[in-house]
């Protein structure tokens, strides 16, 4: 029970007010006020005494001093010595009493901690997300049509030089794309113009060394029908004469450059024959074809200049009989030619020069089989060409390789 007196006037009489209030309502009343977890409130008088306290066993120890510290500092809100507790103050002058509220600092500041956490831990969220959204569009707008542009380059080293780069992106992407795409241009064009240049270089050598060697070859016929004129052998040098013609028609071939294989074999045979006569039948020779390369096509006059060496060189300085054997094989992709002799051969100097990757410099014996070997690679390619084995006394095998060309549809370059 509380007990309440007011001094109060009637009539001009002095009276006192009591009244009697049940504490247990104050009590049920204060229970009802929340400060956090631990927080509580409780009611002193102006001497310090507790009124009403909802731990009773601890303000017997505590309480009494932090209200006479409370009514010595005022109404206010506080923050103990120890730093523990937050307290708040406030004085009901007409009654004498105190009203404090005692609130724990761990139980104030967990939540703003937590809160502080939770609103960290979001802003990192946001962040990491405006990060990964902003990488996407750098790789998007910057990165990519630069990476682009480095793989379509890289390509072009081995691929046509035809496709342009896709002028996409930022501004110096885009500026640089079409300065690429330009110089592309300019170097396509450019070996356009080298490539022409070259073919017409191929033309002007490939007519140079037909040249060459149709006075070549002519020089020595006419040396030998001549030379059986000398010796009154008028039928041998008619016959010479004969053969002499065909070999100028197969070798004029019309100002072309190809001929088929059966022409150029033509053209090999009309030359022994004329040898034959010559040399009062001091050799025999045998053709061998293997069947359907007739009608392929090869650069003209390449079997006689070997022919020609293979006589003057080879069976000329022999006692005995010589032979000769042109073989023409199809190896599927190209055709081998192999003229063989049983002659004198020739020294291991003389094979090294004709095998090196220019052959046999243009003089005496070289001009024929230079010439032959170097329009084969100006026609067909560097991996054509002619290649010989010879051993002294024995004999020499020279090899003519060339591409396998039976449909009409090669083009001269």
């Amino acid at each position: 029970m509380v007990s309440i007196y007011q001094q109060i006037r009637l009539d001009g009489q002095p009276y006192i007010l009591l009244v009697d209030y049940d504490f247990d309502s104050v009590s049920d009343f204060l229970s009802r006020v929340v400060i956090d977890d631990k927080g509580y409130v409780y009611i002193a008088d102006n001497e310090g005494r507790v009124i009403y306290h909802p731990f009773p066993v601890r303000h017997a120890s505590e309480e009494k001093t932090s209200v006479e510290e409370l009514i010595h500092k005022g109404d206010g809100t506080f923050v103990t010595e120890n730093e523990r507790y937050t307290v708040g103050h406030r004085t009901i002058s007409n009654l004498g009493w105190h009203i404090v509220g005692v609130s724990y600092l761990e139980d104030s500041l967990d939540p703003a901690l937590n809160s502080l956490y939770l609103n960290t831990m979001i802003i990192l969220i946001v962040m990491l997300a405006i990060v990964a959204i902003a990488s996407t569009i750098v790789s998007k707008y910057i990165a990519k049509p630069i990476t682009n542009m480095v793989t379509f380059i890289e390509g072009t080293q081995t691929e046509s030089l035809d496709e342009k780069i896709t002028e996409q992106g930022f501004y110096e992407v885009k500026r640089l794309s079409f300065a690429y795409n330009n110089l592309l241009g300019r170097v396509t064009d450019l070996m356009t113009q080298v490539k022409e240049e070259q073919a017409e270089l191929r033309k002007a050598e490939m007519k140079i060394l037909q040249a060459q060697i149709n006075p070549h070859f002519l020089y020595n016929t006419l040396d030998s029908i001549l030379w059986m004129s000398n010796r009154n052998d008028n039928q041998g040098a008619a016959a010479m004469t004969n053969a002499l013609g065909r070999l100028l028609r197969i070798s004029l071939s019309k100002g072309e450059h190809l001929i088929s294989l059966e022409k150029e074999l033509e053209h090999a045979k009309s030359y022994l024959e004329i040898q034959k006569i010559r040399y009062d039948e001091q050799f025999t020779y045998a053709f061998k074809v293997d069947e359907g390369l007739e009608n392929c096509q090869t650069v003209k006059l390449i079997i006689q200049p070997f022919l020609e060496n293979a006589l003057y060189h080879g069976i000329e300085r022999m006692v005995d009989e010589g032979h000769i054997n042109i073989r023409v094989k199809d190896k599927k992709d190209h055709i081998l030619i192999e003229i063989a002799d049983d002659g004198a051969g020739m020294t291991e100097e003389k094979l090294a020069q004709i095998n090196q990757p220019k052959g046999l410099k243009q003089s005496g014996q070289g001009i024929g089989i230079s010439n032959v070997n170097r329009r084969l690679k100006i026609y067909f390619g560097e991996q054509y060409g002619i290649s010989a084995e010879s051993e002294l006394d024995e004999g020499t095998c020279v090899s003519i390789r060339f591409p396998k060309i039976c449909d009409g549809d090669f083009e001269s370059a």
